[in-house]
């Protein structure tokens, strides 16, 4: 049996080879629109540079990504909102990434919240997207093209979690 067809196709989607450097082509479906714009809250300014450097390799879509190193600052900027979507490190020096995704749903933060896990930390999955994080992702086991897609869906199912947040209140 086979499907009827849609009038409304779904784009075409590739995967890369599972190599690193693997360059991403047009058909790796982009972060949706441009001038993206993610908040990333890492404390080690290396991950940073790397998450950023993965955030960044896309064809056809601009992404500006911008860096906090502190749970602090992280809660503040999400009270202020202005993002697509926020990229919290699970462990931010003594703060702990749940506490920041707790805060910043509390504060009505809107778009959706990633956690980033270091490995070994996978197994913290279940409670992350309990409290509502939109993804947990584990460093390590994430490449480039994994890290674009869930930003690019979790931005694009952001107004359905919001609305089913609103009537749950």
């Amino acid at each position: 049996h086979s499907a009827p067809a849609s009038s409304h196709p779904l784009p075409p989607m590739s995967t890369p080879g599972l190599g690193a450097s693997a360059p991403l082509t047009r058909a790796a479906t982009p972060i949706p629109g441009n001038g993206a714009r993610v908040l990333l809250a890492e404390d080690n300014e290396t991950e940073a540079a790397q998450t950023m450097s993965m955030l960044s390799d896309v064809e056809d879509a601009a992404v500006d990504v911008d860096w906090v190193a502190t749970a602090e600052d992280a809660v503040s900027r999400m009270a202020k909102g202005g993002y697509d979507a926020y990229l919290v490190d699970v462990t931010l020096g003594r703060a702990s990434g749940f506490d920041v995704l707790r805060a910043g749903l509390e504060q009505g933060c809107a778009a959706p919240i990633l956690l980033l896990a270091e490995y070994g930390e996978g197994h913290r999955d279940r409670e992350a997207l309990r409290l509502g994080a939109a993804d947990f992702l584990v460093k390590g086991e994430t490449t480039a093209p994994h890290l674009q897609r869930a930003v690019r869906h979790a931005i694009e199912r952001g107004p359905v979690a919001q609305a089913l947040r609103d009537s749950q209140r």
